[in-house]
């Protein structure tokens, strides 16, 4: 017995010697040992975290700090990659990586998130030994990660402050009535120019550029009324057959998923059936694929720069979600893409999604873009957030940030003050590499209401904001279950059960495929029960949740 127990405690003294052995060979290079490294750059990266820190240029007094970067450029592969060599000696490699995102230079948030992520990974080091070199940077990293978030959110701002929103076709040329909403835009920073008597180069062909969109519009007008012809609304300026002046439902699933989306795609296509729409189903998935590596997600989004074009706007639908058969006469097109009877504005929404107010998840599983210059415009500015490095819940931190820049840019057109891009700090991951979905929908409630109003009466001319009180287009089930009127129910989250979902709508699977059956399905549903569209919306959570 005693030899078996000096034999084990043999085996893991040379495990534990293996997994520590931070004195073996580090970096060829160099010939530098783990404890060599450690011992050279650990007061470097030190310095240079602090100067990260304040946002202040490369502490060069320290002369071991070039030749500490050259190491850790060649050693990060190792680092990110966990090989045998950070196996043996992890706290070498934790420092690799604080020292190349201490030290990394960004020039875009792209990069800027990439550096977020070097910290990150360095911390999941932490969690296999007590440091001894990087104790101090390990105490910092919560602070060094918060700094830099910071950063790429100023780095945010200032790439804003380079946009500007487009003008739209009918916000040039349609009359406004005096005193709507809509007739402040009119006036542009030409007409303000003008007033004081000087006008610069840039504005000059911005009021060229407005002319002839006007000439575009009046000729896409005449050739309407002589050959039969739609005007086309999109930025092209161009003019299209009525045929493809129509609103396209669009879904996108990959193709490992198609057999458990397929009920709900059949139920989509009926549905587009019923109200003439087209229907888009995606399933290339190259967009997401390797080298790309990103969320499916972001296929549909991807999917509908591709097709937005061909139609007059996309309804962009998740596959988990369904509309409730008794209000399959009502038209979300229609709902969605126009204002209320008392708004008054000159040209049509641009973008649609339900409002989410506090204390409500944000969510944007149901969304229409029209194809226009600023419907286009926001379709660009979301899929720039496509090369950012894990944003909150994929692609919907990417949206509602998407959604905040656009409304800022109306506010600044209108002479308002804008965002600073507070809240894309939040869009990013803490130091633990998780993400504060309580954080940022605070932000996000708080920055919405200073852009464009309260939830429920936001003043937005791009957005159309549908007030779920009224018709809500995309409830989110979660802990509320179907208690809740609503148009669709959404089945959002990773935990959901899909034989269920079908049942809730009433319809076998094999049915589903059959629109004449979906039909009377649904109309009979409709004969038995009124659709109530909308309802009360959550007032508050379940403690401890601040966000449900």
């Amino acid at each position: 017995m005693l030899f078996v127990f000096w034999l084990l405690l043999g085996v893991l003294t040379q495990r534990c010697t293996e997994s520590w052995a931070c004195h073996e060979l580090f970096d060829e290079e160099s010939s530098a040992s783990g404890h060599q490294f450690l011992a050279l750059c650990s007061e470097a990266t030190f310095a240079a975290a602090a100067a990260a820190n304040a946002g202040t240029g490369l502490p060069l007094e320290q002369p071991e700090l070039l030749g500490c970067v050259a190491a850790s450029a060649r050693l990060m592969d190792s680092a990110l990659e966990g090989d045998e060599k950070c196996t043996r000696c992890p706290e070498g490699c934790a420092l690799v990586l604080l020292l190349q995102g201490a030290t990394y230079q960004y020039d875009s948030v792209q990069t800027c998130s990439h550096s977020v992520m070097f910290y990150i990974r360095a911390n999941m080091y932490f969690k296999d030994f007590e440091p001894h070199w990087t104790s101090d940077l390990k105490d910092n990293l919560h602070a060094l990660v918060n700094s830099r978030r910071g950063q790429c959110a100023q780095m945010r701002s200032k790439e804003l402050d380079q946009e500007s929103l487009p003008l739209g076709f009918d916000a040039v040329s349609a009359p406004v009535p005096q005193g709507a909403p809509g007739s402040h835009l009119q006036e542009t920073s030409v007409t303000r120019s003008r007033a004081e008597g000087s006008v610069s180069k840039r504005e000059k062909s911005k009021a060229i550029l407005v002319t002839r969109a006007i000439q575009s519009r009046r000729l896409c007008k005449q050739k309407s009324e002589d050959q039969g012809y739609s005007c086309d609304k999109s930025h092209s300026g161009k003019i299209r057959p009525k045929t493809k002046d129509i609103v396209a439902v669009l879904i996108a699933a990959t193709p490992s998923m198609l057999k458990v989306y397929q009920p709900f795609i059949n139920l989509w296509r009926c549905y587009a059936v019923r109200h003439n729409l087209a229907f888009i189903l995606e399933t290339d998935d190259t967009d997401v694929s390797a080298p790309f590596h990103r969320a499916p997600n972001w296929m549909r989004w991807f999917a509908a720069r591709r097709y937005i074009k061909f139609y007059k706007a996309l309804l962009v639908v998740d596959p988990d979600q369904f509309v409730v058969p008794e209000c399959w006469n009502i038209s979300i097109v229609e709902l969605a893409g126009s204002w209320n009877s008392s708004d008054l504005y000159s040209q049509l929404p641009d973008v649609a999604t339900r409002d989410f107010g506090k204390p409500q998840t944000l969510n944007n599983g149901m969304v229409f873009i029209r194809d226009s210059p600023r419907g286009m415009f926001f379709l660009e500015q979301l899929l720039l957030k496509a090369s950012w490095m894990q944003t909150i819940e994929k692609d919907q931190g990417a949206f509602d940030e998407t959604v905040l820049e656009v409304l800022s840019l109306e506010a600044k057109a209108l002479g308002k003050e804008g965002y600073d891009s507070e809240c894309a700090q939040y869009i990013f991951p803490n130091f633990a590499g998780n993400h504060e979905v309580g954080r940022y929908a605070l932000c996000w409630w708080r920055a919405s209401e200073e852009l464009a109003g309260p939830f429920g009466a936001r003043t937005s001319q791009v957005i159309r904001f549908v007030d779920p009180r009224i018709a809500d287009i995309n409830h989110v089930v979660g802990f509320r279950g179907l208690s809740d009127p609503a148009i669709l129910y959404h089945f959002a989250g990773r935990s959901k059960d899909w034989g269920e979902m079908l049942a809730t709508f009433g319809l076998e699977r094999r049915n589903t495929c059959d629109c004449a059956k979906v039909f009377e399905h649904v109309d009979r549903r409709a004969s038995d029960r009124a659709c109530v569209p909308g309802g009360p919306v959550v007032q508050e959570c379940e403690p401890p949740e601040v966000v449900c």
